[in-house]
């Protein structure tokens, strides 16, 4: 394998690990693909327009990744919040909540693993199709891995603030949910 493929398959290691992690760290190329990470990080090449319209397609793929990520999983809290409320808060209901709470929690874990998986599949083969591309990719990709990990920590946390206090939350769950999933939509709409 080449270099390029080794720290592509190496950051996709170090993200997809890092989920849930309570403060996840940086990729850091491991020592004898140290240098390589570094010349990708530092290249400054001129792309041609192919070339950016090919980049620009691995960005508009995370973004679309990661609304659609955000979207599921709001569209599970909503219906785990339905039922809560239309149960009268029982603490049998309660508990229920919590448990598709968890289950949210689990299925983002398990969506941002998929998703970084389809990312980096494609980034991978866009680099060696295009090998003049591979220091941007990997350049990118690092940028990528560490927004899905950021993604990961906004919904977990959002999801284990709701856990912590469920009744008070219920109070304003809807505004809550509501202006908490538009700022995730908003900040993946900046990511790039």
């Amino acid at each position: 394998m080449s270099q390029f493929v080794d720290v592509l398959e190496e950051m996709r290691t170090h993200y997809k690990s890092s989920l849930g992690q309570a403060s996840p760290r940086r990729y850091t190329a491991s020592q004898h693909l140290a240098s390589y990470f570094t010349a990708a990080q530092e290249s400054s090449a001129e792309l041609s327009a192919q070339e950016s319209d090919l980049l620009e397609g691995l960005q508009i793929d995370a973004q679309s990744s990661g609304q659609e990520e955000a979207s599921g999983i709001e569209t599970g809290i909503v219906n785990a919040t339905e039922s809560l409320k239309s149960s009268g808060a029982s603490p049998t209901s309660v508990e229920e909540f919590k448990k598709k709470m968890e289950e949210q929690r689990k299925k983002a874990k398990e969506d941002s693993s998929t998703r970084i998986d389809k990312i980096f599949d494609t980034a991978i083969k866009i680099g060696l199709e295009h090998p003049e591309l591979q220091h941007p990719i990997v350049a990118l990709m690092d940028t990528i891995g560490n927004f899905f990990n950021d993604l990961f920590n906004k919904i977990a946390d959002f999801i284990v603030g709701v856990v912590r206090d469920v009744v008070a939350w219920l109070k304003n769950a809807w505004d809550s949910i509501t202006s908490t999933f538009k700022g995730i939509a908003g900040w993946i709409s900046s990511w790039f």
